[in-house]
């Protein structure tokens, strides 16, 4: 993956809650903003406090639909390629709100 540098360091630290949220939003919300994910296709996500469920069709996700992720589950981790950023949701899956880190990018072909 060629890295995309996000607006700052607080960008890549995201709060994921009981409202399904894009992932440009959650990045812009998390920092600085302005962050533009166009011809973007890369993303490596870990969360790191709590679980989420997340989808990257244009569907939104709900806390019991989606593919999870969390430190409750067996992954922690998920790494995509080849999909469109712009179209990615998440939403937290427990009674809790999630952390999730992220890096993002372009696939190297």
């Amino acid at each position: 993956m060629q890295s995309y540098k996000l607006p700052d360091a607080a960008s890549s630290v995201l709060t994921i809650s009981t409202t399904a949220v894009s992932l440009a939003t959650a990045i812009n919300t998390a920092g600085a903003g302005g962050v533009d994910l166009t011809g973007l296709d890369a993303i490596d996500l870990m969360v790191t406090a709590n679980d989420i469920s997340i989808l990257w069709d244009g569907s939104t996700p709900t806390a019991a639909n989606g593919l999870f992720v969390g430190q409750n589950n067996d992954s922690k981790a998920i790494t995509l390629r080849g999909v469109d950023l712009q179209k990615i949701q998440m939403i937290r899956s427990g009674g809790t709100d999630a952390t999730v880190r992220v890096q993002i990018g372009k696939t190297i072909r």
